[in-house]
């Protein structure tokens, strides 16, 4: 293992942008990023320090693409019979659609909120739904143009409530 990431400077002018209360308003906040992301191979750190330096803390990081080149997601969750890969929402829902996913309300979301204060709102059962009735919200968002008049969900994938993958 190398004692230092591999780093990637990204410059003064990279923007995480995102919105607030968007159904309310259409101002929107920008975030700066003021270091460099740093750059990891999965054969140069192990989990334990990954999940230290990164997961717990929320710390942005790119990963080289070889990382996942063997993860059964990057060819089951996708349907590639498509000219364009889509997401098999098939596959999802007869694997998963029974498990209770945490889905936050974007329009509840402000930039006040902490990292661990959106974690405890998935917590929370009343923000627990099963995956499938999240992917029938997902696909009539889809299918209807992404309207301005639809809730806006974010579904949180490492955040089950209560059952695994």
């Amino acid at each position: 293992m190398t004692d230092q990431p591999q780093r990637i400077e990204l410059g003064n002018n990279v923007f995480l942008r995102f919105e607030e209360q968007r159904k309310k308003n259409s101002q929107t906040q920008t975030c700066r990023i003021t270091e460099p992301f740093p750059v990891l191979n999965a054969n140069d750190i192990d989990y334990g320090t990954f999940y230290e330096q990164f997961l717990i803390t929320n710390r942005p990081c790119l990963f080289i693409s070889s990382l996942t080149d063997d993860w059964n997601c990057r060819n089951d969750w996708i349907d590639k019979t498509e000219v364009f890969p889509r997401i098999n929402f098939d596959f999802l829902e007869r694997t998963y659609g029974k498990s209770n996913v945490g889905v936050v309300d974007c329009e509840r979301f402000t930039p006040e909120f902490t990292p661990q204060q959106t974690y405890n709102m998935n917590k929370d059962s009343e923000n627990c739904m099963p995956l499938t009735e999240f992917i029938s919200y997902w696909k009539d968002y889809i299918n209807n143009g992404y309207p301005d008049s639809m809730k806006l969900q974010y579904l949180k994938v490492d955040k089950f409530c209560g059952s695994g993958l």
